[in-house]
C-alpha cells in the first residue's frame, strides 16, 4: 500500500487526491508549519507558527482543510518546530478533534 501526501498550495492538489482515493490510497495533508530556519524559510500564508494567534492558528488550519476534502492527517513539514510548542500545537489538536 501506498499513501501520498499533497501541498495546499498545490495548484491541482485537490484533483489528485481524488484520483489517488479513488485508486485506494490514503491522502494525507501537508500542513505547513514554522521550521527551523523561519523566517528565512516561510512556509508560506497556511503557515502555523509562533507569533499567530490562537484564531489565527484555527484559521490557516482550516483553510488548509478545505482545499483537500477527505484527508486522513497531517504530514509535518522535516525540520519542524511546532510540535515541542504548546500554544500552536494544543490549538491544532483541538481543532483536528
Amino acid at each position: 500500500e501506498v499513501s501520498l501526501s499533497f501541498s495546499p498550495y498545490g495548484k491541482d492538489s485537490r484533483e489528485w487526491s481524488v484520483y489517488a482515493r479513488n485508486l485506494g490510497h490514503e491522502a494525507w495533508l501537508d500542513l505547513p508549519a514554522e521550521t527551523d530556519g523561519f523566517p528565512a524559510n516561510d512556509p508560506g500564508p497556511l503557515a502555523v507558527h509562533r507569533g499567530l494567534s490562537r484564531t489565527e492558528i484555527v484559521s490557516r488550519l482550516r483553510k488548509a482543510m478545505q482545499v483537500l476534502p477527505g484527508f486522513v492527517g497531517f504530514v509535518l513539514p522535516p525540520g519542524q518546530a511546532v510540535l515541542p510548542q504548546a500554544d500552536i500545537i494544543m490549538p491544532t489538536l483541538e481543532e483536528l478533534r
